[in-house]
C-alpha cells in the first residue's frame, strides 16, 4: 500500500492539488489524518455517498467554536453566517431550501440565456478596441456580478460596491481559521452587506419586483415568522457570493486549462458545437470549490474504516473528478467527452449549490460570446 503523508493544510493544496489526490486514491477509500482526527475522501463513490449521506451535518456552531473558542458567538460574521443555508442542518436547512426553490426556478434561469449572453458580448466588445484583457479584472469578475446582481433586483449604481464587499468575505469560507485581521475585516463587510439587504428587503415589500430578492423577500413573509427578515437578508447575501465569486473562479479556471491545452482550445474555436459538452469538461477539471467538510452524528462507515461519532470528513469533489473508475483518462483534458451522470462539480444531495444551472449557463454563454 502506497505510503501517504497527507496535509489538508499544505501550501501545495491551494496551487495544484491533484497529484496529492492521485496518492490519496490510490492508498484507499479513507485516510486518516494523524493526530487531527480528520477523515479524508478521495474517491468517487464514497465522495458521492458522502454528499447524500444524511448521518452528517454541518453543525455550523461546533466547528466555529473549535477554530475560535466560545466567544465566537459575539462576532457579527458568526451571527449572519449562522443563518446561511449552506451551513444549515436539517430541518432548518429544508426551510430555507423552500425559500431559494420559490426564487431560483429553473424558468427564470432558462429565460435570462439571451440576455446573458449580451452581457458577456458587450463586456468583450468594450476591450476588443484595445486589442484584449486582463481577463479576470475585465471578465471574470464583472460578468456574474452583474448576472447575479441584475437576477437580485440590485440597482445597478450599487452593484459594484456590493461585490468588493462580497468578495472580502472569503476568508470566513475557508478552511484555515481567519487571523484576527482578517476577522475585523469580515465583520466589517458583512455588518455592511446585512445593513443593505435588510433596508433592500423593506423596499422590496412594498415595492416588490419580478427579480430573485423579491422572490426571496416574499417567501420570507409568507412563511409565518419562521424566516425572518434578517434570515432572508443573510441568505441574499450567500446567494450573491455564490452566484459571483463561484461562478468567477470557474471561469477563470477554465480559461486557463484551454490555454494549457492549445489543441482543445483550438478544436473547441473550430467547432462550437462543443460548447455543452465542453463545458461539463472544463467544471470537471478543475473547480472552484474542491471539497467540504462535515460532522459524524453517529459512528459511519465508509471502505474498511470506521469513523466515529463527531468525527470531521472532508471529501474531495476535485480528487473523485479524476477518479478512473469513472472517467476513462481522467486526467486527459477532452472537450468531446461525453458528460457523466455522476458528475459531482457542483457537490450532490440536499446541499447542491444552489446557483449550479446559472454558473453553467454563465460557462457556455461566454464561448458562445467570444
Amino acid at each position: 500500500m502506497t505510503t501517504v503523508q497527507f496535509n489538508p493544510l499544505a501550501a501545495e493544496m491551494a496551487v495544484d492539488p491533484y497529484p496529492a489526490y492521485a496518492t490519496l486514491r490510490e492508498h484507499g477509500p479513507v485516510y486518516e489524518v494523524p493526530g487531527l482526527g480528520i477523515y479524508i475522501l478521495s474517491r468517487h463513490d464514497e465522495v458521492a455517498a458522502f454528499y447524500r449521506d444524511r448521518r452528517l451535518f454541518m453543525r455550523y456552531s461546533d466547528r466555529e467554536t473549535l477554530r475560535y473558542g466560545p466567544e465566537v458567538v459575539d462576532e457579527p460574521f458568526y451571527r449572519y453566517f449562522q443563518q446561511m443555508a449552506h451551513v444549515a442542518d436539517p430541518p432548518w436547512h429544508t426551510e430555507l431550501r423552500k425559500m431559494f426553490a420559490a426564487a431560483f426556478t429553473p424558468n427564470r434561469i432558462g429565460a435570462l440565456r439571451a440576455h446573458i449572453k449580451d452581457i458577456a458580448t458587450l463586456l468583450i466588445e468594450d476591450t476588443r478596441d484595445a486589442g484584449g484583457m486582463e481577463f479576470i479584472s475585465s471578465f471574470a469578475e464583472p460578468f456574474p456580478r452583474i448576472v447575479i446582481g441584475e437576477m437580485m433586483g440590485v440597482p445597478p449604481d450599487d452593484n459594484e460596491m456590493i461585490g468588493e464587499w462580497a468578495l472580502e468575505l472569503g476568508p470566513a469560507f475557508e478552511f484555515l481559521p481567519m487571523s484576527p485581521e482578517w476577522k475585523d475585516a469580515v465583520n466589517d463587510r458583512v455588518v455592511r452587506l446585512m445593513d443593505y439587504f435588510v433596508e433592500l428587503a423593506g423596499r422590496r415589500v412594498t415595492e416588490p419586483g419580478d427579480d430573485l430578492y423579491s422572490a426571496m423577500v416574499r417567501s420570507g413573509e409568507e412563511s409565518g415568522g419562521r424566516i425572518s427578515r434578517e434570515t432572508v437578508a443573510a441568505n441574499a447575501v450567500l446567494l450573491y457570493i455564490g452566484g459571483h465569486e463561484t461562478t468567477s473562479g470557474a471561469l477563470g479556471l477554465s480559461l486557463l486549462a484551454l490555454h494549457r491545452h492549445p489543441d482543445q482550445l483550438e478544436r473547441l474555436y473550430a467547432d462550437p458545437a462543443l460548447i455543452p459538452t465542453a463545458t461539463e469538461e472544463l467544471l470537471r477539471w478543475d473547480v472552484p470549490t474542491q471539497g467540504t467538510g462535515r460532522i459524524a452524528g453517529e459512528d459511519v462507515v465508509y471502505g474498511d474504516t470506521t469513523i466515529p461519532a463527531g468525527g470531521l470528513i472532508l471529501a474531495y469533489i476535485g480528487s473523485a473528478n479524476h477518479d478512473a473508475s469513472v472517467y476513462e483518462q481522467p486526467d486527459r483534458l477532452d472537450l468531446g467527452r461525453r458528460p457523466s451522470a455522476r458528475a459531482l462539480a457542483f457537490g450532490p444531495g440536499a446541499h447542491q449549490c444552489v446557483g449550479h444551472a446559472l454558473s453553467r449557463l454563465e460557462v457556455e454563454e461566454i464561448g458562445r460570446a467570444h
